[in-house]
């Protein structure tokens, strides 16, 4: 009967207590009725009672004791039918059905057929479906006592009819919850008709008359999926049952534990799987945090930043990819609610504050590496981008300051030459907050931080020799000690400093301030320069020099112009944006990136070339030595007298048919090992572009459930 309520369990003592005076009054009418005081069964003269019907259950017997509460106790049957009608017409369903879920059921074609025609208008032959779809569900599980019984009233003939069952379970059957509900039909006796509207997600709960029939329907049908999605390995499968419960997430916000069972299946989908699998598994997230009610949404955003956090532990060319896309997934989420948005980072981040202050205090070197490793900086460069997106965010943007300075303190926990590649790292977070900032006129001060790496002292030693691995930074925290003092080291550091300044004072090349901004910075360049009067090293900033030189007589020549004074806020704002990026600094940049971007499509078309030529000489390598071992085959051949050609013949290619085969397996195996792999960066854009991507993959006739 169900789990009572408060209601019931108040009114069912005094309910079961008026139902025992009644029946006791009733027997004593019957005795004084048959004058000798015995039962009607009892009388001698009475003809005996023959019961052709079939036993009422006890569900049914309480519905008739029900029935004559309302003669008997009639004001207090109105009482309880006007405080909680629920309380009355509890069960109907189980008793309507009482003795249709006892029935066996072999699934054949055409009862199936006649399932999915009277599903549409009758409860009853959904509930079967649900029942059906369960069974299958479970079909591979070990039978116990429980599921024995149930495993026994269904029977599924062939496996075409298994696949054709769980097509049409994942794919309609929800659709048929929404026809039982009514969905979009306006309601006249229900105050929830705001829920019919479009723009608000929509919520099965919100019916509550014809919700309680479809309930136990649709739980029953959200458990069994979520068991059958646990037991899926296969992408295909995988995709095509993601692609399909995004369009009905919304029946999972009546079940809690259900909807957090799901929302941890995909959160390993979603950091585990393939491509498509991942992208679907995060468009369900997406969906949830959007149609369930609010306090869900919470779970989704703690969910997904514990997952990303724990998948950025390691960044390298094989997993930058995915760290990409799962920072752009976390972006688009926490942009959902700016609100919770900003506890959870104050709380992420003020979890990254405890350990760098502990790392200043005790200044060991374990909890130094608390601080610095890939864990630590992908988890702020996941706020920093969330600020970025969002620049308009004021709730957002409140984070900006204690976001510096974490990054501020990361730079000068160990300020030494070893770990400027960490140092740029976050030198590029904080020139991203000041692109972004510019718009929420909020300065960032990144440039003494990169001139001071022009202080390293190893410029002005006595150059080692390194005969390494190429240097690449962009997967690096630290340098090697072997490389520090080198020719490639301090390639590398003029080479950042002229990028991060580059993209740092493009933030300001419009600002009515930049000549007075680029004062410091020039100064130091040019003592550099001076200093170090290698051509191939500071190339790149004697270019930069004249960039700056050049932008900062544009802005002094249109200031000298101007009327109004820097206390007129509008007026310096408008000026910047007059100006707009129509300046020669601007166009410097533009210049750069292009050259940037040639030359690392140049090299790798380079490497590409390379792989490829090494490939050809190893097919070569074995062609040749395969046709040595036949000529060396047929010399011997010759040589022995009184034995079948054919047969020596045959052995021998065999043999090295054999060889052959497994030396290409090893060279395709060695070029599987040095092939590039070159990371995909998807943005919040290109995650909503591939849903649409993902929607023609999977095509449900060509899917066949049946070999799961």
């Amino acid at each position: 009967m169900g789990r009572q309520t408060k209601r019931e369990k108040k009114f069912a003592p005094k309910i079961k207590g008026e139902i025992q005076k009644r029946k006791i009054r009733q027997q004593n009418e019957q005795r004084k009725s048959k004058g000798r005081g015995l039962p009607e069964q009892a009388n001698p003269e009475a003809e005996p009672i023959i019961n052709e019907e079939k036993p009422k259950t006890e569900l049914a017997q309480h519905k008739d004791e029900l029935e004559a509460l309302r003669s008997t106790q009639k004001e207090f049957f109105e009482f309880l039918e006007k405080e909680d009608s629920g309380l009355l017409q509890f069960g109907e369903d189980e008793l309507q059905d009482d003795e249709e879920e006892e029935e066996d059921h072999i699934l054949t074609q055409e009862l199936f057929e006649q399932w999915k025609k009277e599903a549409p208008t009758s409860i009853k032959i959904t509930k079967k479906l649900v029942q059906a779809f369960h069974y299958a569900c479970h079909i591979n599980d070990t039978e116990d006592d429980s599921t024995k019984a149930f495993s026994e009233r269904f029977k599924i003939l062939n496996s075409s009819i298994f696949n054709e069952l769980m097509l049409f379970c994942i794919k309609d059957l929800p659709k048929l919850f929404d026809t039982h509900l009514k969905r979009g039909e306006k309601k006249v006796d229900e105050e929830d008709d705001t829920q019919s509207d479009k723009k608000q997600p929509f919520l099965p709960d919100k019916y509550p008359t014809r919700w309680n029939k479809v309930k136990p329907l649709a739980r029953g049908f959200v458990g069994a999926l979520l068991h059958f999605l646990g037991g899926l390995s296969e992408p295909q499968m995988l995709g095509f049952v993601l692609k399909n419960t995004q369009q009905w997430v919304h029946y999972f916000g009546p079940f809690p534990k259900l909807s957090n069972r799901f929302l941890k299946a995909l959160l390993v989908l979603w950091s585990s799987a393939n491509e498509t699998v991942r992208i679907l598994s995060f468009l369900n997230i997406r969906q949830l945090a959007i149609d369930l009610p609010f306090p869900f949404i919470e779970s989704c955003l703690k969910g997904i930043y514990i997952t990303y956090v724990r998948n950025a532990k390691f960044t390298n060319e094989k997993t930058q990819g995915l760290i990409n896309f799962m920072t752009n997934c976390v972006v688009e989420l926490y942009g959902l609610d700016s609100s919770s948005a900003y506890s959870h980072a104050f709380v992420y981040l003020r979890e990254v504050a405890v350990h760098l202050r502990t790392a200043y205090t005790t200044k060991t070197k374990a909890n130094q590496q608390q601080v610095y490793n890939w864990q630590t900086l992908n988890s702020i460069k996941v706020w920093v981008q969330l600020l970025a997106t969002f620049p308009q965010d004021k709730q957002l943007w409140l984070l900006a300051y204690p976001l510096v300075q974490l990054i501020h303190g990361i730079i000068n926990l160990l300020p030494i030459a070893r770990y400027y590649p960490l140092r740029c790292h976050c030198l590029r977070m904080l020139n991203d907050l000041a692109k972004s900032g510019s718009e929420a006129n909020i300065f960032l001060n990144s440039a003494s931080y990169v001139v001071d790496m022009l202080q390293y002292d190893g410029f002005y030693k006595k150059i080692k020799p390194y005969s390494g691995k190429k240097f690449n930074a962009s997967h690096l925290l630290a340098v090697p000690e072997n490389l520090l003092g080198t020719k490639t080291f301090q390639d590398f550091i003029t080479t950042e400093v002229q990028l991060l300044l580059k993209d740092y004072f493009a933030n300001y090349s419009s600002s009515i301030a930049f000549p007075e901004l680029v004062v410091p910075v020039l100064v130091a360049l040019k003592r550099f320069i001076s200093k170090k009067k290698s051509a191939p090293t500071t190339g790149g900033l004697r270019t930069l020099v004249d960039a700056l030189q050049s932008n900062s007589q544009f802005i002094l020549a249109k200031r000298n112009k101007v009327t109004f004074g820097p206390q007129n806020v509008d007026s310096v704002s408008n000026f910047a944006a007059t100006i707009g990026v129509n300046n020669p600094f601007m166009k410097y940049k533009d210049n750069q990136d292009t050259l940037i971007k040639n030359r690392e499509e140049a090299a790798l078309r380079n490497k590409e070339e390379n792989l490829k030529a090494e490939k050809t000489r190893k097919e070569k390598r074995a062609a040749q030595n395969g046709s040595d071992d036949e000529g060396d085959d047929d010399d011997s051949d010759e040589d022995m007298i009184g034995k079948d050609d054919n047969e020596s013949e045959d052995d021998e290619v065999d043999f090295d048919s054999d060889r052959d085969f497994d030396e290409d397996d090893d060279d395709e195996d060695e070029d599987m090992e040095s092939a590039p792999t070159t990371p995909k960066k998807k943005g919040a854009k290109g995650v909503r572009a591939l849903k649409t991507q993902t929607e023609g993959d999977d095509e449900v006739e060509d899917l066949d459930i049946s070999k799961w």
